[in-house]
């Protein structure tokens, strides 16, 4: 398989997402990872940095509610779980949820977005 055209989107903090809601957008999806720790509605707020599922970044709403969440407002996702789990197939991940980053240095963390292979 050949990738191209893959770009790379900074995010300094949890509310720096303007970049990511424009990927979201312009091609549809946005690829990273996350912890995968889900309540029974499918929402998730983490204080951990490590990583063990990749999702799909497929909306967001700037008025969700996460319990424990320093601020209000969350990323809408998918994976491969399918439509029995959350919302038919969507989670809810808080903004503020440290395990969308690679890092505890929010300054080197990058999401990929692959917008053609061939």
């Amino acid at each position: 398989m050949h990738v191209q055209n893959v770009v790379f989107l900074q995010r300094n903090n949890f509310t720096d997402n303007d970049d990511i809601k424009k990927a979201i957008m312009t091609y549809g999806a946005v690829f990273t990872t996350i912890l995968a720790k889900f309540d029974a509605r499918g929402y998730q707020y983490y204080q951990s940095s490590s990583v063990d599922h990749a999702i799909v970044i497929v909306g967001w709403d700037d008025d969700l509610v996460f319990s424990g969440a320093p601020g209000k407002g969350g990323w809408i996702i998918k994976n491969s779980w399918g439509s029995d789990f959350g919302e038919k197939g969507c989670m809810y991940v808080s903004y503020y949820d440290k395990t969308l980053l690679e890092s505890t240095d929010l300054s080197s963390y990058a999401t990929a977005i692959i917008t053609e292979n061939t």
